[in-house]
C-alpha cells in the first residue's frame, strides 16, 4: 500500500496554464521586491596538517663479553635524532547555480495569498453570489468548451456558403417536383421552359444567400473567435449547488500547445474575479459584432442552416442562447492539478 502524504503537509502540483506576467507582479506587490531570477553560491574550503618531532638521547651498556681472543668491556653510546613533518594541505572549490522557476514563483504567490487570508476558495452557487469583482478565488472544476468557438472551427464561411447554396437549391427542385407532381394530375407535363425557369429563380436566390452567409460567418468568425483567446466553461460544485466560471485564457500560457487538453480531466484554478454572479447571462452578448448587428439579419442569413433539416445532416449547429444558472467570469493567474 503507498504511503499517503499527511494532511498538514501540501502535495505538489503540475502547472497546465500560467501567466508568468500576472504571478510575477504579483509576487513584487505582495513581497515589494523584485524577482530574484537566478542565484549563485561559492564554497572554497583549505584544510592543511602538519606534524613533527626530535629526540636526543644517550645510552649506556655495560657488559662483558666473552670472545675466542679473551675478556673485553664494551660501552656503547648513541645519539638519534628524529625528524618527521607532514603537510596535507587541500582546496575545494564548489560553485552552484540556482535557477527559480515559474512554477516556484506560483507556489510563493499561493503561498503569500493564503497566509494573508487574500484567497477565497469556492464550491458551491451561494459562496458565488457573494463574490466581488477583484476577488482572489481558487476552485476545482470540471472544463467544457465554448460552444460557438467550438461551431466556428468547423463551420468556414467557405462552407457556410456552400451548404447555403446547396440548400436553396434543393428547394428548386422541390418545386419543380411540386409543380411537376401537380401538372400530371391532370394530364399534363412540365415544359422546359417552366423548369429552367424556376431553377434560374432559385440558383439566383442561392448565390445571393451565399454570399451573405459567407459575410456573416466571416465577421462572426473574426470577431468571436480567436486564435490567442479562448473561454472554457468551468463547472464548480455538484448537483443544485454547482455554477459555472467562464475562464477566459490567454493560448500562449498554456504549458502544452494543444488547449483542449483542458478539457480532459479536473483542475483547480487560481484566478481573479471581472465580473459578478449573474443568472442565465447571454452568451452572444460579449460579441461586439453581434452587439451591434440585427440579431433577426443575422438569423435570417443563416436560417438555411439552423433551421433546415437537411442541413443538420452535415453539421449540427444546436448553440445554447445563454449560460443556464449562475455564472461568474475569472482570469486565471493558474491552473494546476
Amino acid at each position: 500500500m503507498g504511503e499517503i502524504l499527511p494532511p498538514n503537509q501540501p502535495r505538489p502540483t503540475v502547472i497546465v496554464y500560467q501567466n508568468a506576467d500576472f504571478v510575477s507582479g504579483l509576487l513584487q506587490e505582495l513581497y515589494q521586491i523584485g524577482i530574484l531570477e537566478t542565484a549563485e553560491t561559492d564554497f572554497t574550503s583549505i584544510a592543511a596538517e602538519s606534524s613533527g618531532s626530535s629526540g636526543k638521547g644517550r645510552g649506556s651498556i655495560g657488559g662483558v663479553f666473552s670472545f675466542l681472543f679473551g675478556k673485553s668491556e664494551m660501552r656503547a653510546e648513541g645519539e638519534y635524532v628524529q625528524e618527521q613533518a607532514k603537510n596535507d594541505e587541500n582546496a575545494v572549490e564548489n560553485r552552484k547555480k540556482f535557477v527559480y522557476s515559474q512554477a516556484f514563483y506560483m507556489d510563493r504567490v499561493r503561498a503569500a495569498l493564503r497566509g494573508r487570508r487574500q484567497v477565497r476558495v469556492i464550491d458551491s452557487v451561494e459562496e458565488a453570489e457573494s463574490i466581488k469583482i477583484g476577488d482572489f478565488i481558487e476552485f476545482d472544476a470540471s472544463f467544457a468548451a465554448n460552444e460557438a468557438n467550438a461551431i466556428l472551427d468547423i463551420l468556414t464561411p467557405q462552407l457556410t456558403a456552400a451548404i447555403t447554396r446547396y440548400l436553396r437549391k434543393m428547394e428548386g427542385l422541390k418545386e419543380i417536383r411540386r409543380v411537376s407532381e401537380s401538372l400530371e394530375d391532370i394530364g399534363e407535363a412540365i415544359s422546359v421552359e417552366k423548369i429552367n425557369s424556376i431553377k434560374a429563380i432559385h440558383e439566383a436566390e442561392a448565390e445571393n444567400q451565399a454570399a451573405l452567409a459567407e459575410a456573416v460567418t466571416a465577421a462572426i468568425r473574426t470577431d468571436f473567435r480567436s486564435d490567442k483567446t479562448k473561454e472554457f466553461y468551468a463547472t464548480i460544485g455538484e448537483e443544485s449547488k454547482k455554477f459555472t466560471a467562464v475562464t477566459v485564457c490567454e493560448a500562449e500560457h498554456f504549458v502544452s500547445s494543444d488547449s483542449d487538453r483542458l478539457l480532459d480531466g479536473r483542475f483547480t484554478v487560481l484566478a481573479k474575479v471581472i465580473t459578478e454572479a449573474r443568472e442565465d447571462a447571454p452568451i452572444l452578448a460579449k460579441n461586439k459584432l453581434l452587439h451591434r448587428l440585427k440579431i433577426e439579419a443575422v438569423e435570417d442569413a443563416l436560417s438555411p442552416l439552423a433551421d433546415d433539416a437537411e442541413a443538420q445532416r452535415y453539421v449540427n449547429l444546436d448553440l445554447a442562447a445563454k449560460i443556464e444558472g449562475v455564472s461568474i467570469t475569472v482570469l486565471p493567474i493558474a491552473i494546476y492539478i
